[in-house]
């Protein structure tokens, strides 16, 4: 078990030790790239840039956007079981899940994301980063990761 927790994220001891296990390897967060792209959003001087890391095969992937760091992740890139996953994970975080309507008359629809202000903590931004790749998606640990920005 010993070699086996420093694999298990501190939400997931508590589960293991009641008899669960987990079939996903933790991906590598990069975090020299994560970093650097939260260092860009924060000295962008529109104050609205976003940057979108993205698994390059599956085109899943979570956003942060401003200076402040808001974090945003839509149902859109989730599968059902990925949605259960994220609800626990990013509730864990302090991220709730939010649903609301977008759009008028016919075209409206409902849109559900998890998303926050995070006031700028880099520190929330690797951790719900690193949540979102291993707990959610559950990526191998040879998927490839990548950063797009916008301004």
């Amino acid at each position: 078990m010993n070699s086996l927790r420093r694999y298990l994220l501190p939400g997931c001891v508590a589960l293991a030790a009641f008899g669960l296990t987990f079939s996903f390897k933790p991906v590598p967060v990069k975090r020299d790239l994560v970093a650097k792209e939260l260092r860009w959003l924060k000295q962008d001087p529109s104050g609205k840039g976003v940057v979108v890391f993205e698994e390059y095969a599956t085109k899943k992937f979570l956003q942060f956007s401003g200076r402040k760091l808001f974090v945003y992740l839509p149902h859109q890139t989730l599968s059902t079981e990925e949605m259960e996953r994220a609800t626990i994970t990013m509730g864990r975080l302090g991220v709730k899940k939010e649903v609301y309507p977008i759009g008028e008359g016919s075209s409206r629809y409902v849109q559900t994301a998890f998303q926050k202000d995070l006031g700028g903590d880099n520190m929330a931004a690797f951790k719900i980063a690193e949540a979102v790749f291993r707990e959610v998606y559950r990526f191998p640990p040879e998927a490839k990761i990548g950063a797009k920005r916008s301004d």
